[in-house]
């Protein structure tokens, strides 16, 4: 039987690390065990028993405080992904934010935010100081969603990477065939002042971010003349215009396609033309 050793009061980083041990690097069903920070278990030389694997502690392979290897840009959680896993874009991703964590780089709201994962595990470990064990179990589950999260993020670039970008009364809008919702808010970061998708479901909707100046009341009119019998729902903000989502599917699907209505959007009179 494997045993993860980390050390007491576990952080981000040490979580991280057991996590990828269990989830890419075939330890599932591992015991923990925790030691003061940069002990080993049992007093015993690291990694010289390989059914006993130091995280974040003991100056092994999988700790990153030793000389050689400290830096700003590595931890225990990313020597962990180098090892069984270096290949994989979404862990990538979660371990870049880990790295930053760790190293005092990520932005400074997130570390001070009650909300934030570090906040979360202080308190969890705040909530059980003679059982390290139940600040791991609880975030075990929640690195499983953030890694599906980054998996969709991953998603999304390649389907950005082959949207249809348009020009609108307010900027570049962008259209696709949905796959990952999270490309809405890549698209934004690309610059996209409208955003256009049609969804698996078939759902579709056009969004845009709340500073800026989109206005799709007037296309709305266009919509409901032309098909009254469609659920198409105007938010207040005249930002968002849906036909289904997963709080109200519709019951009446539009019949128009994604270029139907990038021709529509595109026929919309100029800013300050109205």
């Amino acid at each position: 039987m494997t045993t993860i050793v980390s050390h007491l009061a576990p952080d981000l980083d040490s979580i991280t690390a057991i996590w990828i041990l269990l989830r890419f690097g075939g330890k599932e069903g591992a015991e923990f065990a925790f030691v003061p920070a940069g002990m080993t278990l049992d007093g015993q030389p690291v990694d010289s028993d390989p059914e006993v694997i130091h995280v974040d502690t003991g100056l092994g392979r999988f700790d990153h405080h030793q000389p050689d290897v400290a830096s700003a840009n590595v931890c225990a959680a990313q020597l962990v992904a180098e090892a069984f896993a270096p290949h994989d874009r979404a862990l990538r991703r979660l371990v870049d934010y880990v790295v930053a964590a760790d190293n005092g780089l990520a932005p400074l709201a997130d570390s001070l935010h009650p909300f934030g994962v570090g906040a979360l595990i202080h308190g969890l470990n705040l909530l059980h100081p003679e059982d390290p064990r139940a600040a791991v179990e609880t975030v075990l589950p929640l690195l499983d969603a953030w890694y599906r999260a980054s998996q969709e993020v991953v998603a999304a670039e390649e389907e950005l990477a082959h949207a249809r970008w348009f020009t609108t009364p307010w900027g570049p809008g962008v259209a696709l065939a949905e796959r990952a919702a999270s490309a809405q808010q890549l698209a934004y970061a690309q610059g996209a002042a409208l955003y256009l998708a049609r969804t698996p479901e078939g759902w579709t909707r056009l969004t845009a971010p709340g500073t800026s100046q989109v206005d799709l009341r007037p296309l709305a009119a266009v919509l409901w003349q032309r098909e009254p019998e469609v659920d198409w729902y105007l938010h207040p903000s005249g930002k968002l215009l849906l036909n289904g989502s997963r709080k109200a599917p519709p019951r009446r699907l539009t019949q128009l396609t994604l270029d139907e209505l990038v021709e529509l959007v595109s026929q919309l009179a100029p800013v300050g033309e109205r």
